[in-house]
């Protein structure tokens, strides 16, 4: 016990000394993102004097205002690591309930993850200021990629929306895409009430084939617009 008192003791100092080290660049960050702000998007503290949680808010082309949380100092999922930008990609938590094929409807209905390439661990530049993934967030609000959707049932249902819609202006295609998002609608009707409960790997299989069949399908359609 007294041991993992001591260990305790020593991760928070840790913990201290890597969030004061970061400070300064954290402060930089903050006024550049401040300087980006515009009439569909803002930045501020989530907590006045403290930079480790960033709340912003962005506005669609529609007029909707969404929020998320941007964390700079974070506990990793995996190994219960504390994270710290730069290091690491900053954490962002969307809040506010979305039906969009790349962002996941915020908790308890889902995590509020934001499916954004340049915030993968193995793809992310240390040198990425806030403001940019801000940039990256603010396009992919409004302009969604059914093609690579997340795999959650709201994300997935969106994207079949999406695809079904531009079939209509690629008619060539449908007798092909048509009976694959018809297969991957069945399984999201099976398991949609269920999505995280599935346990057995044989109905994880069978679950995750409608994201298989929404992004082949996606992905063709993609392929076939740009000829």
């Amino acid at each position: 016990m007294l041991l993992r008192s001591v260990n305790t003791y020593r991760d928070a100092d840790m913990r201290s000394t890597f969030s004061s080290m970061w400070q300064p660049r954290w402060h930089d960050e903050y006024r550049l993102a401040v300087n980006s702000n515009s009439p569909t998007r803002t930045v501020v503290p989530a907590k006045k004097h403290d930079l480790r949680v960033w709340k912003g808010y962005l506005k669609t082309q529609t007029g909707q205002l969404h929020s998320m949380e941007i964390r700079l100092e974070y506990e990793a999922e995996r190994d219960k690591r504390t994270l710290f930008y730069p290091l690491a990609p900053p954490q962002v938590e969307w809040q506010t309930p979305i039906r969009h094929p790349n962002i996941q409807p915020p908790r308890p209905s889902g995590e509020g993850i934001v499916c954004l390439g340049p915030l993968r661990p193995d793809l992310w530049n240390p040198k990425t200021h806030i403001a940019k993934v801000l940039d990256f967030i603010e396009v992919l609000l409004n302009s969604p990629d059914p093609s690579d959707p997340i795999n959650h049932p709201v994300c997935l249902e969106v994207a079949v929306s999406m695809i079904k819609e531009r079939l209509t202006r690629t008619p060539t295609l449908a007798h092909i895409l048509e009976p694959k998002l018809r297969e991957a609608e069945l399984v999201l009707r099976k398991y949609a009430q269920r999505w995280n409960a599935v346990r057995m790997d044989a109905e994880k299989r069978d679950r995750d084939r409608a994201w298989y069949l929404i992004v082949e399908a996606g992905k063709r359609l993609s392929a076939e617009s740009r000829r």
